[in-house]
C-alpha cells in the first residue's frame, strides 16, 4: 500500500518539540530534504544514487535523509540502529520516498500547477509551531524556529510547495472508496476457503557435530558474515544540563515581592463562596418554564431536562467569576443570590434560557499575608525560575549564534558540561553493558543522534518545570566489524552452528522431493532416520488464519500461499532447523449465500482502494518524469552505513 501521505507527516523542525504539523505540509520542516536536488543532465554518476527528470540525488542528501527516518522509527523502535534499518530495506524505502517526491514536484510544474505565495504564507501562519501564546502567527517565533533550524524562508516556502502540490495530485485519487460488490464475491470466498495439510519438522539440534573449521575456512565464513559481526554507529555526546535546582538561590522571592503580590492578588485572599450548581440551557421559552416549573417543584434538573430530551450540566465548586466563565453573568448572580437547594430560573441569555438549582454552598475563609505567604512565595519561586531559565537560554542561544563551541558555552556560564561514552541509540555502552542506560538522558541521545558532525550545539527541553540540557555532538564512531581476532570463539561457534543447519537442510531437501514425488510425509521424516516430533496434521480456514493478526506462524502462512499435493521448505528462526509444509486438500470457500461475508469484505477493500489507485498513479508519474537509480553508488552507500567494508583481520 502506498504509504506516502503518511509518510509526508515525518517531519524534522521539531528537534526540540514535538509539532503538531497540518498533513498538507508536513515536508515543509524535513530538513534533510532541503538542498537534496540538483539540476542534472544524462544519467547518474559520481556520488548521484537517482536521477529523476533534470535533478538528481546525492549519497550525501540520502544520508542525511536516512538519519531523519531512523530517528522516526525510533520512536516505535528505540533500539534501532542504521545498520539494521539499511538491512530491513528502509534505505531502499527512503530513496524511493525522495524520488516520488521530486517526481510528482516536476509532473505538476510540467502539467502547469502552481501554488501562489498568498496560499504558501496562509498556511504557514497557521502552524502553531510558528504562533505565540495569543494564537496567532508571530514573527519573532518565526525567525527564531528557522534561525535554530538552518532554514531560509525561501527553503521553507519551496517545500511548503513541494507538499501543497504532492497533496493535490493525489488526493483525488486517495478518495476513491467504491469497491464493486461482483468483484469482491471471489475475495470473500476466499476467506471461506479451508487447507488440509501437514508440517512436520527436521531439527538441526539431532545432526552430527560438525568438523571444527580451519584458519582459512573461518576467515572465509567471517567475510561472507560479515553484517553479523558489525558493531552499529555509536555517538559521544556532550551535555550540560541546567535545572530549575540550579537557580533556585536567584529564585526566592523577597518578603517585598511577597507582599507586593499579596496586594495585586486583590479578592483571592479575601473571604469569599464557591458554590455549585446543575444548570441546563433551553432554547425555547414554553419548555423553559416547563423544565423550570417541574425543578421548582422538587424534580431534579437532570430528571427534568431529560424528560424534555436534553442533558443537565454540572458546575462544581465555583467562585462567582468562575461560573459566570462557564455560564452567564445573570445566571452566576442568581445563584450567588440563592439557597442552598433553590430553583434557579429561567434566566434568559443569548444561547436561550438557564434553569438550574444551587446544590452546595461553600464558605472559603480568607487569608492574612502571614497565611498566604508559603502558597505566593511558591508561585514567585516557580515564575522567577522559569524567567531566570528563559534568560539562561536566551544567553546560550545569543553565543550559539555567534559561533561559541559547547567548551566556551559551557565555560562562559559556568555549568557541568558532561559526555556519554560512545552509546548506541537506546544509551546502551557496549564496553559496558550491564550498565543500564540512565532513562533522564534519553532525551540528550536522542537528539544526539540528530546531529550531524559540524553542527552547532541545540537545546533539548527535558520536563514540565522548565529543565533543558545543551547538547552536542562530541564524536561519531562509525559502524565497523569487529576483528576476528577478538571474537574467534564466537565465530567459530557460529560456524559450526551454520554447518549443522546446512545438513538439516540438505536432509530436509530430500523429504520434500520425496513428497513431491508421491511418499507420504510421515514415511519421508521417517526414512532419514532423524529423531524428531511426528508431523502434525493442520485443519484451518483463511478466516481463522486473518483473526491472529500478525501472530500468524511462518508454516501456517506459508500453507496458504501453495497449491495442493505439493511441499515445500521453510527455515525456522535462529539456526534451530527446517519446517516441511504439506498442501493435502483445499475446500474452496463459497460466499455467494453468504451477503453478510461479502459486504463486510467490500468494506475492507474499499478502504484501501484509493491507496491502491494512489500508488499506481505515482509509479506512473515516475515512469512519465524518467527515473535512473546508481546501483554502484547505492550499494557503496550501503556498505559505508553498515560498516561492510573489508575489516583487518
Amino acid at each position: 500500500m502506498l504509504s506516502l501521505l503518511r509518510r509526508l507527516t515525518k517531519s524534522r523542525i521539531g528537534v526540540i518539540v514535538t509539532l503538531i504539523v497540518l498533513v498538507i505540509i508536513a515536508l515543509a520542516f524535513a530538513l534533510a530534504d532541503v538542498n537534496t536536488t540538483n539540476i542534472s543532465g544524462g544519467g547518474p554518476s559520481g556520488n548521484t544514487v537517482a536521477t529523476i527528470g533534470k535533478t538528481s540525488i546525492s549519497d550525501t542528501a540520502l544520508q542525511s535523509r536516512l538519519q531523519v527516518a531512523v530517528q522516526n522509527a525510533r520512536q516505535q523502535q528505540p533500539d534501532l540502529n542504521m545498520t539494521q534499518f539499511v538491512q530491513q530495506g528502509g534505505m531502499d524505502q527512503t530513496l524511493t520516498d525522495m524520488i516520488q517526491r521530486d517526481a510528482l514536484d516536476q509532473f505538476a510544474h510540467k502539467s502547469g500547477m502552481v501554488v501562489s505565495k498568498q496560499v504558501i504564507d496562509g498556511q504557514i501562519a497557521d502552524l502553531p509551531v510558528f504562533q505565540g501564546l495569543d494564537g496567532k502567527f508571530s514573527q519573532e517565533k518565526f525567525n527564531q524556529v528557522l534561525a535554530a533550524q538552518n532554514l531560509t524562508v525561501a527553503q521553507l516556502r519551496d517545500e511548503v510547495r513541494r507538499s501543497t502540490l504532492a497533496q493535490r495530485l493525489i488526493g483525488p485519487t486517495l478518495l476513491a472508496s467504491h469497491f464493486p460488490k461482483s468483484l469482491a464475491l471471489p475475495y470473500a470466498s476466499l476467506m471461506l476457503e479451508k487447507r488440509h495439510g501437514t508440517i512436520g519438522f527436521i531439527p538441526t539440534a539431532t545432526m552430527k557435530q560438525p568438523a571444527k573449521p580451519d584458519d582459512k575456512q573461518l576467515a572465509a565464513y567471517y567475510k561472507k558474515n560479515i553484517a553479523k559481526y558489525t558493531i552499529p554507529e555509536r555517538r559521544v555526546i556532550r551535555y550540560a544540563m541546567i535545572t530549575p535546582a540550579q537557580v533556585a538561590d536567584a529564585a526566592k522571592p523577597s518578603q517585598a515581592e511577597i507582599a507586593q503580590a499579596y496586594k495585586a492578588a486583590g479578592s483571592k485572599y479575601q473571604a469569599h463562596q464557591k458554590r455549585s450548581a446543575e444548570m441546563v440551557i433551553v432554547s425555547d421559552k414554553g419548555t423553559a418554564q416547563k423544565i423550570a416549573a417541574a425543578v421548582k417543584g422538587g424534580q431534579s434538573v437532570k430528571a427534568a431536562a431529560s424528560a424534555a430530551g436534553l442533558d443537565a450540566t454540572t458546575l462544581d465548586s465555583l467562585n462567582q467569576q468562575d461560573m459566570t466563565d462557564q455560564s452567564n453573568a445573570d445566571f452566576a448572580k442568581a445563584v450567588f443570590a440563592a439557597k442552598k437547594g433553590d430553583a434557579v430560573g429561567p434566566v434568559q441569555a443569548t444561547l436561550g434560557w438557564y434553569i438550574g438549582r444551587v446544590t452546595a454552598v461553600t464558605d472559603v475563609p480568607g487569608k492574612t499575608l502571614a497565611e498566604a505567604t508559603p502558597e505566593i512565595a511558591k508561585d514567585l519561586t516557580q515564575q522567577k525560575e522559569q524567567t531566570l531559565l528563559g534568560d539562561m537560554q536566551d544567553k546560550l542561544d545569543d553565543g550559539i549564534t555567534n559561533g561559541s563551541t559547547f567548551a566556551q558555552l559551557v565555560q562562559d556560564n559556568k555549568l557541568d558540561g558532561k559526555q556519554t561514552p560512545a552509546v548506541l541509540p537506546s544509551g546502551v555502552d557496549l564496553e559496558h553493558p550491564e550498565q543500564k542506560p540512565d532513562p533522564a538522558l534519553q532525551p540528550v541521545i536522542q537528539a544526539g543522534f540528530q546531529f550531524q558532525q559540524g553542527d552547532q550545539p541545540q537545546f533539548v527541553q527535558l520536563g514540565q518545570d522548565g529543565s533543558f540540557a545543551l547538547v552536542a555532538l562530541g564524536k561519531i564512531v562509525p559502524a565497523a566489524p569487529r576483528p576476528l581476532t577478538a571474537i574467534h570463539d564466537q565465530v567459530e561457534q557460529d560456524y559450526l552452528a551454520d554447518k549443522a543447519n546446512e545438513e538439516a537442510h540438505a536432509i530436509a531437501t530430500k523429504v520434500v522431493n520425496a513428497v513431491n514425488k508421491g511418499t507420504p510425509l510421515i514415511k519421508a521424516i521417517a526414512d532419514t532416520g532423524v529423531r524428531t516430533e511426528r508431523p502434525q496434521n493442520i485443519d484451518l480456514s483463511r478466516q481463522q488464519l486473518t483473526q491472529m493478526g500478525n501472530r500468524i506462524p511462518p508454516p501456517l502462512a506459508l500453507l496458504f500461499s501453495m497449491t495442493e499435493k505439493k511441499a515445500k521448505l521453510l527455515a525456522a528462526p535462529n539456526n534451530a532447523g527446517w519446517a516441511i509444509v504439506y498442501l493435502d486438500k483445499i475446500d474452496r470457500g463459497d460466499a455467494s449465500k453468504d451477503p453478510d461475508m461479502v459486504q463486510k469484505t467490500q468494506k475492507g477493500l474499499s478502504s484501501v482502494l484509493g491507496s491502491e489507485y494512489a500508488e499506481e498513479f505515482t509509479n506512473a508519474v515516475s515512469d512519465e518524469v524518467g527515473v535512473k537509480r546508481n546501483a554502484a553508488a547505492i550499494a557503496s552507500l550501503k556498505a559505508q552505513l553498515t560498516g561492510t567494508a573489508a575489516p583487518a583481520q
